[in-house]
């Protein structure tokens, strides 16, 4: 239940990011995946998360400026 609240709260800000995320997970932990297709999916996940963290910061920010 607890992480299916999280991934909804995720998807809320960037479901994309999210799905990429959860598939990189997945892939790293999957023992028929080779050292390279491990790599690979590191890096999608740095990339869903720095997507996620970026959503987060835009979500937070106080609106500025003039309209």
């Amino acid at each position: 239940m607890g992480i299916g609240i999280w991934c909804s709260e995720l998807a809320d800000l960037d479901a994309r990011a999210t799905a990429q995320l959860l598939r990189a997970v997945a892939d790293i932990y999957d023992p028929a995946l080779n050292d390279a297709g491990k790599l690979r999916a590191e890096k999608n996940r740095r990339s869903a998360v720095n997507r996620l963290l970026a959503a987060v910061d835009l979500d937070m920010a106080a609106p500025g400026g003039r309209a």
